[in-house]
């Protein structure tokens, strides 16, 4: 399989920093290389053929919606069957509702490839996901630069964390500080590993120096999906 069990998932997470965990070669090689060239390849055929691609928000000028080339139900799965148990046992605040007897489900998945090349987008401005949990696999290639950052755990009070009374429009401050006063992880991707976090956790990406880097992002939400775009199967 590609992805490893979610008992093995569970004990190979680490918590880098409160809230941002770490999964060690969640996806094999193998698949991160499918990926990769998957995005090359609807890339070409979206040149030749003249198709207009959308792409995946409007932060990411480069990369591909994998619901544009058929892999929505794949990654539905992907997330009801990985990603919703690892979450919950890594997040189990997030997913506790007072008003309900039974704790939250994730619900519906955007899933998309973004890609960070010299001369097009080269890093990502401090910002927030439009997701309840974010799932980021680094997919390739050989790259220098473009760490992502994360600033302090938002489930913190103010009083836990000085950094947090500061004004909200300091800490998105652009370009971002080497010493950024407000970071408290900055991680180098590795091929396959993951990290798993809540969508409101600030974040971004510093400057890529040199190569490509190519990622895979699961913005997954408890809300449902629009009608248009519910999965065909049944698996919630």
């Amino acid at each position: 399989q590609a992805a490893r069990t979610v008992a093995a998932q569970d004990k190979a997470a680490t918590e880098l920093v409160p809230g941002v965990f770490c999964v060690e070669q969640l996806l094999s090689s193998e698949l991160c290389s499918a990926l990769f060239s998957e995005l090359e390849n609807f890339e070409r055929w979206a040149a030749t053929s003249g198709f207009s691609v959308a792409r995946p928000n409007s932060m990411n000028r480069y990369g591909t919606v994998l619901g544009d080339v058929g892999l929505q139900e794949s990654m539905h799965a992907f997330m009801m069957e990985v990603i919703a148990p690892l979450a919950a046992r890594l997040l189990p605040d997030l997913f506790q509702c007072s008003s309900e007897l039974k704790p939250r489900c994730l619900r519906s998945q955007h899933s998309f490839l973004v890609r960070y090349r010299l001369g097009e987008d080269e890093g990502l401005k401090t910002h927030r996901d439009d997701a309840d949990v974010t799932l980021n696999i680094c997919l390739g290639k050989c790259f220098d630069g473009a760490e992502v950052y994360f600033h302090a755990d938002p489930s913190l009070k103010c009083g836990d964390c000085a950094s947090l009374a500061a004004p909200e429009n300091d800490e998105f401050a652009y370009p971002h500080s080497a010493d950024c006063r407000y970071c408290t992880l900055r991680h180098t991707h590795t091929v396959g590993t993951a990290l798993l976090h809540q969508g409101k956790h600030v974040h971004g990406v510093d400057r890529l120096l040199s190569g490509e880097r190519v990622n895979l992002v699961m913005w997954c939400r408890f809300r449902p999906y629009p009608s248009e775009i519910e999965p065909v199967s049944d698996l919630t």
